[in-house]
């Protein structure tokens, strides 16, 4: 479960996912275009991940990750309160 600190309590981890999703097709893609062989899809899903933080931070959005599935996937992450 994916929330925002001092917001309603709604879980965003499968919009969230959906975002990364696209990103990294769109990455994977991109990089299979431009000929970079083999394109990396874990590579493309983790730059994603860290993209969609690291925009959710500019817009002072703190996440906070419920669930120890979730919190494994980012457990040596810094954005994550």
């Amino acid at each position: 479960m994916i929330i925002f600190k001092n917001e309603l309590p709604i879980d965003h981890e499968e919009s969230i996912k959906h975002i990364v999703y696209n990103w990294s097709q769109d990455m994977f893609e991109h990089d299979k275009e431009m000929g970079i062989v083999p394109p990396n899809m874990d590579y493309c899903i983790e730059c994603s991940w860290n993209s969609v933080m690291e925009h959710l931070q500019c817009e002072d959005l703190h996440v906070e990750i419920c669930g120890d599935a979730t919190k494994m996937a980012f457990a040596n992450c810094d954005y994550v309160k």
